[in-house]
């Protein structure tokens, strides 16, 4: 899902140089990292939110999962970005997604201004708040066939 967080983490990555290039993993990667159940979003509606980002010059889809040597050069990259202390669960080692750059001095951590946003803070949002969404719904709903079923309707006879 992405939220505010991502596009604070995406302008604050833009500021670190003149050219943003976005890698966003595919669907069995994101699945293997964070579970079953992920990702939210398919590659293609991740694509099109990441592209929609005012700060995001370029997007490279279906990126690697740890950036390599080939990766930096082809795309001549001269800073790779991470967002750190945010909320997140079971994405392995940054060091091994990241063991390149760090070793070329290239790595840059972003510290999240959103530290306690994340997919999970959203869905558990969406979660608490059906029950209260259906419930009012459905008396929004009986209110209007009560409505419907209680008006009289003139006919031209009658006008």
């Amino acid at each position: 899902l992405f939220h505010v967080g991502h596009a604070q983490f995406l302008k604050d990555a833009r500021a670190l140089g003149t050219f943003l290039v976005v890698g966003i993993h595919d669907d069995v990667t994101c699945s293997r990292e964070k579970g079953p159940y992920f990702p939210v979003m398919n590659l293609n509606e991740r694509v099109l939110n990441v592209c929609a980002c005012k700060w995001v010059d370029e997007v490279v889809i279906g990126a690697p999962r740890e950036v390599t040597e080939d990766l930096i050069k082809t795309w001549n990259i001269k800073v790779v970005a991470a967002g750190t202390q945010h909320q997140r669960f079971g994405e392995g080692s940054p060091e091994s997604k990241y063991a390149v750059p760090s070793k070329l001095g290239m790595f840059q951590e972003v510290v999240s201004k959103w530290p306690h946003l994340c997919h999970d803070t959203v869905v558990g949002r969406i979660m608490q708040d059906r029950e209260v969404y259906l419930r009012r719904n459905k008396d929004r709903a009986s209110r209007e066939d009560v409505y419907y079923n209680n008006k009289t309707s003139s006919t031209p006879a009658e006008c």
